[in-house]
């Protein structure tokens, strides 16, 4: 029965049309410059990595990019003695772009709450997985909007 129903969902996917939205941004022929990246330094060296991913040397459009980023971890609430017990951290990312004659200010913000673990290390850990994160999703966005100007 469970292979009737995949087999089913798999042709009507691919039978109207359907297609990933980041398919054809790999595709698309886009060079980034950064002229400058001001703020927290994680949130910048993950930045610089993943726009190189995206950056293809023969390409007529070279966008050029002005970054500000800002990490903020903010605690939400605190036990009885004091100690945090949930925190809030945001990214916040600031875009100017400039392409030819074009100038586009993007800024694009993610925030998640979280539970403070007793342990530093793994905390430490897990909060640079969720700056990648937070780093992967704005790249991603970022693109999705470059593409479109």
């Amino acid at each position: 029965m469970k292979k009737i129903l995949l087999l089913i969902t798999i042709f009507i996917l691919s039978g109207c049309g359907y297609s990933s939205v980041y398919k054809e941004i790999n595709k698309e022929e886009i060079k980034i410059s950064i002229k400058s990246l001001n703020g927290d330094q994680i949130l910048n060296n993950l930045l610089r990595t993943k726009l190189k991913n995206f950056t293809s040397s023969n390409s007529n459009k070279n966008y050029i990019l002005n970054i500000n980023s800002v990490f903020i971890r903010s605690v939400t609430s605190k036990d009885k003695t004091g100690r945090a017990t949930n925190v809030q951290l945001i990214a916040r990312i600031e875009f100017d772009i400039s392409l030819n004659e074009i100038q586009k200010n993007l800024i694009y913000e993610e925030k998640i709450n979280i539970e403070n673990s007793s342990n530093s290390y793994e905390q430490k850990n897990y909060e640079k997985s969720i700056k990648n994160s937070f780093v992967n999703s704005i790249v991603n966005k970022l693109i999705l909007q470059l593409t479109t100007i």
